[in-house]
């Protein structure tokens, strides 16, 4: 413990591939949880398992392990659910550019883990012009908006954040 206490529920968002999907989850969570008054704080971690990752996994009162669909992705989410279920944090996952591939040995890994599938975000012109621009999905895109609201929902009903 820090000595501070700290109301806000964390959630750390965080994933080894594509540094930018990550980023872009972290800032529409954000954007979405402050037009909504939802009380979180939305850490963007980073990408690698490393001894900073770890001390905010220690902070984090749940984590969005954010990657691609790829055998690569499906190792990284199983390393990084490791670390925060060893530290009892809960998590759940988000597919980046999912529409490229597809990928239902990714799903399959999810559901034999036990672990939530909270989004797809999916590739296409349109979401890359919005992000080579800064600008925040969530923001700029009404179905982006809503699939980061149902997930923020998700996270804090599963948490029962503000039940007291």
């Amino acid at each position: 413990s820090t000595g501070g206490w700290n109301p806000m529920t964390e959630i750390l968002v965080t994933g080894m591939k594509g540094g930018a999907g990550r980023t872009t989850v972290a800032d529409s969570l954000r954007y979405v949880a402050g037009k909504e008054n939802i009380p979180v704080e939305i850490v963007d971690g980073h990408g690698r398992l490393n001894c900073d990752l770890r001390a905010r996994m220690s902070q984090a009162d749940y984590g969005i392990i954010v990657e691609e669909a790829s055998i690569f992705g499906r190792v990284d989410i199983g390393v990084t659910m490791g670390e925060l279920r060893s530290r009892g944090i809960p998590c759940g996952a988000v597919i980046n550019k999912w529409d490229l591939s597809e990928d239902e040995e990714l799903l399959r890994f999810l559901e034999e883990n036990g672990l939530p599938l909270l989004g797809r975000i999916p590739f296409n012109r349109y979401t890359a012009l919005i992000l080579s621009e800064g600008k925040v999905l969530a923001e700029e895109m009404q179905d982006m908006y809503q699939l980061f609201l149902n997930m923020l929902r998700q996270i804090t009903d599963s948490l029962e954040v503000g039940k007291q």
